[in-house]
């Protein structure tokens, strides 16, 4: 193991829970773990694979090629251990550190998990889904609400035998102290939405779910809408105990700070077919967050960010589309 996990977290000073405090501790990690040998080929990669994705128009490939869902769940394991392990494997090299196999098996479990997730789902499974009047809901509620069914509870069975002893259950910890590091960022996040919101294609991708698409009458379609946004942010939940807590919370123990960096490489995979600002930037929101749950012991901080940030693109989305 590079170091233990009490080691690593001895660094961040865990009582001073707000904004100051933590930005300099940031930058203090930043200037530690930054080396051009280290950093600059893992830009470099991230950004060929961003340039592959989107020049060659990856998602309407991905689409034209009709795939099953085992062959979904194939192809998506595939990708993303693409964008992982090489990543993983270079920043241990770069360091002249040994590669824990354990860590590695327990990485490569959860994406193919994930990947499960991400590649069926029971609308495209049963034809009472896609043939009933209200399919556009049950496609969009059903993409995000079997995620969290299934990716959570596998997790739980889980915990115990690869987890224990990396903190708290699930790593939401029994204070809330971390969420006051958030409070003016919540500010700063909805700013830079609606700004964003001004240039580029935004309109095209949010809102996600469209309530003029939505079927019935009356508080039909709103029911609808907030059962979708619900399922929305239990999905962003299961993304951060993914990335926050399983690929760097709980993969501390065998690669020290290392863990970044791979983390935020397979982070820009999964925003293929987003905005290309929005995908170049998952990176370095990765990153931050990524330390933030260190710095925090917690995936809560990261996931009220997610979820403030994916409501407001879906808000500032309603108000563009309804401007048109």
């Amino acid at each position: 193991m590079v170091k233990s996990i009490k080691t690593v977290m001895a660094k961040t000073p865990q009582n001073e829970n707000n904004l100051r405090a933590f930005f300099f501790s940031f930058l203090k990690f930043l200037r530690e773990d930054f080396s051009i040998k280290k950093h600059l080929p893992v830009y470099f990669f991230t950004g060929i694979m961003v340039f592959v994705l989107y020049y060659f128009g990856f998602e309407k490939w991905k689409r034209s090629l009709d795939l099953s869902a085992s062959a979904n769940f194939i192809f998506l394991t595939s990708a993303y251990i693409i964008s992982f392990v090489p990543v993983l494997f270079w920043v241990m090299y770069s360091e002249k550190k040994r590669i824990a196999v354990r860590g590695v098996l327990i990485a490569l479990l959860f994406i193919s998990l994930y990947a499960v997730c991400s590649s069926w789902s029971p609308y495209h499974s049963f034809t009472f889904f896609s043939e009933s009047i209200h399919h556009y809901w049950y496609r969009k509620f059903l993409s995000n609400a079997v995620p969290f069914v299934i990716f959570f509870f596998a997790f739980i069975i889980f915990w115990k035998s690869f987890f224990k002893g990396t903190g708290r259950f699930m790593w939401t910890g029994s204070e809330m102290g971390g969420l006051k590091i958030i409070y003016p960022l919540l500010i700063v996040v909805v700013v830079i939405v609606f700004i964003g919101s001004r240039i580029g294609d935004f309109g095209n991708d949010y809102p996600v779910f469209e309530i003029k698409k939505a079927s019935g009458n009356s508080i039909v379609p709103y029911l609808q809408l907030y059962s979708f946004e619900a399922a929305y942010a239990l999905d962003f939940y299961v993304v951060e105990i993914l990335f926050r807590g399983v690929l760097v919370l709980g993969l501390l123990k065998y690669f020290g700070n290392n863990v970044l960096l791979p983390m935020a490489s397979l982070y820009v995979f999964i925003h293929y077919g987003k905005p290309m600002a929005e995908t170049i930037s998952s990176f370095f929101g990765a990153y931050l967050l990524g330390y933030l749950a260190i710095y925090t012991r917690s995936v809560l901080p990261g996931t009220v960010l997610h979820v403030t940030l994916a409501w407001t693109m879906e808000v500032v989305g309603a108000l563009v589309l309804v401007s048109k």
